[in-house]
């Protein structure tokens, strides 16, 4: 991993140096690329479960899953490198408490086409299986997920959702890119290059794709965002700041050192299965990165 990484930033560097507007392409592709697909073996029986359909959105064929026949409709979203089992593990939960529940490969993830996607392509397809499959109860969404969300919420102040819970949440898409720029040793020149070139494209300022400005915009009744403090990937403080926005409940809770990595999220688990749900059961999240079981 590493070798390549130093090839990257080695080739980027000599791009951006002979040809800085096609170097901002290519780095902007790398970027909204998702390298890592694997389907772990628990999303993998969880997906054999469901219902599955294809939809055409975008000019993308979504692999769209459910489960349940229940009056209430509950849509789970995935993050970045997940697909539509990852956050599979509440689905008994919901059915048993009247859901019916659906998830989705995005764009580019599972066995959805497409090579690349960022925020905006993938908000726009959860909007649309949002409005398609009638989802107005309940969303549970869990980081690049998160944000996508919300970005398709206040773009479609005519959806309506009765309680979403935040598994962590990105917060300024510019927080994002600066990590990806300083990962490959951009020079501020190339970085801006990179900025200057996904604004040009999408017609949409960088600074203004930020969850925490789409709070007031998005129609929703009840939030809850649950984050580690210590979380490696995402910093607690983004979270902070959409909760702050939102003027919601929020749950920032501790990884105990010492503890067994199961017990990690049993705080958040807890409240969201008060909050949303009345059977006590296990649930699993299955995110991007790791597999954390939840007993209660």
């Amino acid at each position: 991993m590493e070798q390549v990484l130093k090839f990257y930033r080695i080739y980027f560097n000599a791009l951006f140096f002979v040809a800085p507007k096609y170097a901002s392409r290519k780095a902007f592709e790398l970027f909204a690329t998702p390298i890592n697909k694997k389907v772990r073996v628990q999303e993998t029986e969880a997906l054999a479960t469901a219902e599955e359909e294809t939809l055409l959105i975008d000019g993308n064929n979504i692999a769209v899953y459910k489960w349940g026949n229940g009056p209430k409709t509950a849509l789970l979203v995935h993050g970045w490198e997940g697909n539509g089992g990852s956050l599979a593990g509440f689905k008994d939960e919901l059915i048993a408490n009247g859901y019916t529940v659906y998830s989705f490969d995005g764009p580019a993830h599972g066995k959805s086409t497409g090579k690349r996607t960022n925020v905006i392509n993938f908000s726009h397809t959860v909007a649309r299986i949002i409005e398609q499959k009638k989802i107005k109860d309940l969303l549970i969404t869990h980081s690049f997920g998160s944000a996508t969300t919300m970005f398709a919420l206040a773009k479609n102040p005519h959806i309506k959702i009765e309680r979403m819970a935040l598994l962590t949440s990105p917060n300024k898409i510019e927080d994002v890119i600066t990590e990806y720029t300083s990962l490959m040793r951009f020079s501020p020149k190339n970085h801006n290059a990179l900025i200057g070139h996904i604004e040009n494209y999408y017609k949409i300022e960088v600074q203004q794709l930020e969850v925490a400005r789409m709070a007031h915009k998005v129609n929703v009744g009840e939030f809850l965002i649950i984050h580690d403090e210590y979380d490696k990937i995402i910093p607690v403080q983004y979270s902070k700041n959409v909760a702050k926005a939102l003027g919601q409940q929020s749950i920032f809770y501790r990884y105990a050192k010492g503890r067994a990595l199961p017990h990690a999220m049993e705080p958040g688990c807890y409240y969201l299965r008060k909050r949303f749900c009345s059977r006590r059961k296990s649930l699993v999240i299955s995110g991007c990165r790791t597999v954390i079981s939840c007993a209660f």
